[in-house]
């Protein structure tokens, strides 16, 4: 198996799903985001995805510090010190869809302010 390959990656975690528990998949995709493909955007995308779609573990607390972990690492690639991180293209774009994301999570949740105020934070700091 390629293993920087998402759609493999993916299609066999898809696979553990039906199989395992559902708490051992996800405890298989943060090995994934956390070790051999931290660097990479769209494994956050997918992993972020299934933490927040499968309602069996679904927690608000769990799913935000998720995405807390992907906003610590996508802050890591804005520093050109660190060659190792590769910025996906489109990087605002990705970063402004991520937030996007979040703001849902926490809207569906019963968070609506917070949500409110997340964009209204993101406007703020792209207008001024």
């Amino acid at each position: 198996m390629n293993p920087k390959n998402l759609e493999l990656h993916v299609l066999r975690l898809n696979i553990m799903f039906e199989i395992f528990k559902p708490s051992y998949v996800l405890t298989e995709w943060k090995k994934l985001v956390a070790t051999t493909h931290a660097q990479i955007a769209p494994f956050w995308m997918e992993y972020l995805g299934f933490a927040c779609s499968d309602l069996q573990i679904y927690s608000t607390v769990a799913i935000s510090e998720s995405f807390e972990r992907a906003f610590e690492k996508f802050r890591a690639m804005l520093n050109p010190d660190l060659p190792e991180f590769q910025r996906p293209e489109k990087f605002p774009i990705f970063l402004a869809d991520l937030l996007l994301s979040f703001s849902l999570v926490l809207k569906a949740a019963g968070h609506t302010e917070r949500a409110v105020s997340l964009q209204q934070a993101q406007m703020e700091i792209n207008f001024y």
